[in-house]
C-alpha cells in the first residue's frame, strides 16, 4: 500500500478517456465521504478525478478543479468551489496532496491533507444522483494524472477521523467503510475494492 504515494502506485489517467468505474453504488446514501489521494499530470483545465450519476442538475456528483485551479465539489449546476486562496503556502498543485470531501443533503465541506479548506451548500438542494461511480472523469472533464487510496464512507466524517488516517492504510472492515480501493495492483483490468462491498472497479481506456 503506498503510505505516501509514489509514480509507481495508484492508477495513472492518460486525460484522452481512461477511466475506472462500478455499477455497484446505483445511488450513494444521503450523507456519505469520499477520500482520494490525487496528484495532477497538468493544469489550467477544468478536469474531475471522481464522478457519480449523469449530467443533470442535482444529479452528476463531480470532484475536481476548475480551470483556475480552485477545487469543486459538484452536484452539477450545484456546485462548491473553494479557491486556491484556501489551500495555504505549501500547496503543491503538482504534488500529491489528500483530498477528502463531505456530503449531508446538499452541504459539503472540503478537507485538503487533513485540514478544512472550505464548505457550502451550493443551490441548496441536496444530491440525487443515480449511475455508475467513476474515477478519471466527471460530467464534463478528463482527468490527467494519478489517484491512489480511495475510500467511500457512510456518513460524514469529522475533521479529526480525517486527519489521523489520510496517510495510512485501512483493513476494509472499519465502521462505516462502504469501499475501499487501495489501487496497488501492476495487472489487469480490475482494480479490487477490498472492503466487504466487493465494488471492484473495472478499468477503459488509457489507464
Amino acid at each position: 500500500v503506498c503510505l505516501a504515494p509514489q509514480p509507481n502506485r495508484g492508477l495513472l489517467f492518460d486525460g484522452q478517456g481512461g477511466l475506472a468505474a462500478t455499477d455497484a453504488f446505483d445511488a450513494l446514501p444521503a450523507a456519505f465521504t469520499v477520500e482520494a489521494w490525487v496528484r495532477r499530470g497538468r493544469t489550467g483545465t477544468q478536469e474531475f478525478f471522481l464522478g457519480h450519476g449523469t449530467n443533470q442538475n442535482d444529479q452528476g456528483l463531480h470532484l475536481g478543479f476548475r480551470a483556475d485551479g480552485s477545487f469543486t465539489a459538484a452536484f452539477y449546476g450545484n456546485d462548491v468551489n473553494v479557491p486556491t486562496s484556501a489551500f495555504g503556502a505549501g500547496y503543491d498543485e503538482r504534488g500529491w496532496n489528500h483530498w477528502a470531501v463531505t456530503v449531508d443533503g446538499a452541504s459539503r465541506t472540503v478537507y485538503l491533507n487533513g485540514a478544512y479548506v472550505g464548505d457550502g451548500s451550493g443551490t441548496s438542494v441536496a444530491y440525487a444522483g443515480r449511475g455508475a461511480f467513476t474515477l478519471g472523469a466527471g460530467p464534463a472533464g478528463l482527468f490527467q494524472g494519478e489517484v491512489d487510496e480511495v475510500r467511500l464512507w457512510t456518513g460524514v466524517r469529522t475533521a479529526a477521523q480525517i486527519a489521523a488516517a489520510d496517510d495510512r492504510a485501512l483493513t476494509g472492515t472499519e465502521a462505516g467503510l462502504l469501499a475501499y480501493w487501495p489501487l496497488d495492483q501492476t495487472e489487469g483490468v480490475v482494480a479490487p475494492d477490498v472492503s466487504k462491498t466487493a465494488a471492484h472497479l473495472l478499468y477503459a481506456g488509457g489507464v
